[in-house]
C-alpha cells in the first residue's frame, strides 16, 4: 500500500521551515552583533536571544499553517508557494516586532537584525523548500511513495485526468489501470486496460492500487455501489470526478439540507470573504493608480481638448454583475461627429465599403487606421491610455480591476444565454484573461471561454497573475487597436 508520503513530506516541511527561520535569526545576530562594531540599542546575550526566539518560533509556523503552506494543494503549486512564503515571512517579522513592543521585553538588540532576518529567512525558506521538492521528485521518479491509481469511466474526463497525472515525478501518481473504452486510453499508457468493471475491481489488490478515481456515474446504481464497496473493502482512497464540468467549475460544497447531505454548486467561488478581499483590493489599487496616473490623465485631457472639439470623456452603458447597467468612462478617441454612432452607418457615409465588409464578417478587430479616430485617438487606444478613467469606475464599485470584459447590452446577444448569464455572476473588469491572452485578436467564442473560466475558477492569486501579466501587454501595446 502507498506510504504516507503526504504526512512525511509535511513533517519535513515543518522541520525545514523551523531550521530555516532559526538559522536566519542566528546568522542575523552574528552579522550585526558579533561582526558589526557599531553600538547596539541594547545588549541582549546570545543565549537569551536564542531562548526568546525559540519560544516565539512555533507561532511563526502556525502563521505558515494558516496560510496553507503545509497543504498539498499549495506546496505543489510552486509560484503560489513562493508568494505565500514571502507573505508568511513578512507577517512573522511583524509578529516578532509586535510582541517585543507589547511585552516590553527586548528581543532584537539592533534594528538591522530584522532586515537581515527577513532577507535571510525568505531566501533560506525558498532554498529548503526547493531542496525538499527536488528530493520528493527523486523519490517519485524511483517509485518510492507513488500513489498507484485506477481510473474508471469512459468519459473524456478520464483521458484528461490520466494526462494530468501522467508525469509521476511531479504529480506523485502512477496510472496503473484504466477501466473504459479504447477511445479514452492515452497513447503513452502502458498499464492495465480493462473493459469489464467487475474484472478490474477484483484485481485492485493484485495491482497494489492506492486510489480509485471514478469519472462517470453509471446508469446502474448497483455498479456504482460495487466500485465504492471495492475501494472500501481494499482500504484504498475513492474519488469521484464528475464528467459534467458544471459540478466542479465554480464552488462546490457538501452540507446538510434538512438532515440530508447535499452537494451545493455555486456558479463562482467569488463569494463571502472572497468578495470582501477583492473589493478591498480594488479600492486600494484603483486609488494608487489614480494618484500615479493623474498627471498623465491631466495631460491627456488637455491634448483631447486642443486637438478636437467636444467632451473629454466618453461614457458607454455596460453590463456588470447580475446584469446591472453601469456607465463606464473612457477618454474620447473618436471625432465628435462620429462618437456614439453605429460604425456601419458611419463607414457607409464615408464610402468605406471595405470596412463595412470587415464588420459584416465579424473582423472589426482587424480595422486599422480607423477614419473615425481623432489625431491622438489611435495613440490613446494603442497605449491603453484611453482606459485610465475606468479606475474611477473601479473606485466607485461599478466594475472591478480584474474580471470579464464589460460588454454592452447589445453584445450580450453574441453570447449564448447560459454563458452570458453565468459570466455576469461577477463584476466585469478593466482587464482579464481575454486581455492578456490576445485582446483584440480573439473571437467572441474564445473570449467567452476565457471569461467563463475566470468566473468558475476565480482565486485571489489568479487576479494577481492577470494583473502582473497585463503590465507587459499594455506596455508593448500587444494586439490593441
Amino acid at each position: 500500500m502507498r506510504k504516507n508520503t503526504v504526512l512525511i513530506y509535511t513533517v519535513l516541511l515543518l522541520a525545514g521551515d523551523f531550521l530555516a527561520i532559526l538559522s536566519s535569526f542566528v546568522i542575523a545576530y552574528i552579522l550585526r552583533v558579533s561582526i558589526d562594531p557599531r553600538p547596539l540599542i541594547e545588549q541582549v546575550p546570545a543565549l537569551t536571544y536564542l531562548r526568546l526566539f525559540l519560544s516565539l518560533l512555533p507561532f511563526w509556523l502556525i502563521i505558515f499553517a494558516f496560510l496553507g503552506l503545509y497543504r498539498q494543494e499549495v506546496y505543489t503549486r510552486r509560484v503560489k508557494e513562493m508568494v505565500l512564503v514571502f507573505v508568511g515571512t513578512f507577517i512573522g517579522i511583524l509578529y516578532i516586532i509586535a510582541y517585543e513592543f507589547v511585552s516590553g521585553e527586548t528581543i532584537i538588540p539592533a534594528r538591522l537584525i530584522v532586515v537581515y532576518a527577513f532577507i535571510l529567512g525568505f531566501s533560506l525558506l525558498v532554498l529548503v523548500r526547493n531542496v525538499l521538492w527536488q528530493i520528493r521528485k527523486l523519490f517519485f521518479k524511483r517509485g518510492i511513495g507513488v500513489n498507484r491509481t485506477m481510473i474508471i469511466g469512459s468519459a473524456e474526463t478520464t483521458k484528461e485526468i490520466a494526462n494530468l497525472l501522467h508525469n509521476t515525478p511531479t504529480s506523485g501518481y502512477y496510472i496503473a489501470a484504466i477501466v473504459g473504452g479504447e477511445s479514452i486510453i492515452p497513447k503513452w499508457f502502458k498499464g492495465f486496460h480493462y473493459t469489464k468493471i467487475e474484472r478490474a475491481l477484483k484485481d485492485i489488490a493484485q495491482h497494489k492500487i492506492d486510489t480509485v478515481i471514478q469519472t462517470k456515474l453509471y446508469d446502474s446504481s448497483e455498479i456504482n455501489r460495487k466500485i465504492l464497496d471495492a475501494a472500501r473493502n481494499n482500504h484504498v482512497d475513492y474519488k469521484y470526478i464528475p464528467a459534467e464540468s458544471e459540478f466542479y467549475a465554480g464552488k462546490s460544497s457538501i452540507e446538510l439540507f434538512h438532515y440530508f447531505p447535499v452537494i451545493s454548486v455555486h456558479p463562482t467561488p467569488l463569494l463571502g470573504w472572497g468578495r470582501v478581499v477583492k473589493r478591498v483590493f480594488d479600492l486600494a489599487m484603483s486609488f494608487v493608480f489614480l494618484v500615479i496616473t493623474s498627471p498623465l490623465m491631466l495631460l491627456t485631457a488637455v491634448a483631447i481638448k486642443i486637438t478636437d472639439s467636444g467632451p473629454i470623456f466618453f461614457k458607454q452603458k455596460r453590463l456588470s454583475r447580475y446584469g446591472k447597467k453601469v456607465y463606464v468612462y473612457k477618454f474620447r478617441t473618436m471625432k465628435q461627429e462620429f462618437s456614439g454612432k453605429d460604425p456601419k452607418n458611419v463607414f457607409k457615409q464615408l464610402g468605406r465599403d471595405d470596412l463595412v465588409k470587415l464588420l459584416d464578417n465579424g473582423e472589426d478587430s482587424q480595422i486599422e487606421n480607423d477614419p473615425r479616430l481623432t489625431k491622438i485617438g489611435s495613440f490613446l487606444r494603442r497605449t491603453s491610455i484611453d482606459e485610465l478613467p475606468q479606475f474611477i469606475n473601479v473606485f466607485k464599485g461599478d466594475i472591478s480591476l480584474i474580471g470579464p470584459r464589460a460588454i454592452t447590452p447589445e453584445d450580450m446577444e453574441l453570447y449564448s444565454k447560459g454563458a452570458g448569464a453565468l459570466m455576469l455572476n461577477v463584476k466585469t473588469g478593466i482587464t482579464g484573461l481575454a486581455q492578456i491572452a490576445g485582446r483584440s485578436d480573439l473571437s467572441y467564442e474564445e473570449r467567452a471561454r476565457l471569461n467563463l473560466y475566470y468566473v468558475q475558477n476565480w482565486t485571489f492569486w489568479l487576479d494577481i497573475k492577470i494583473l502582473l501579466k497585463t503590465i507587459p501587454v499594455v506596455l508593448l501595446g500587444k494586439n490593441s487597436k
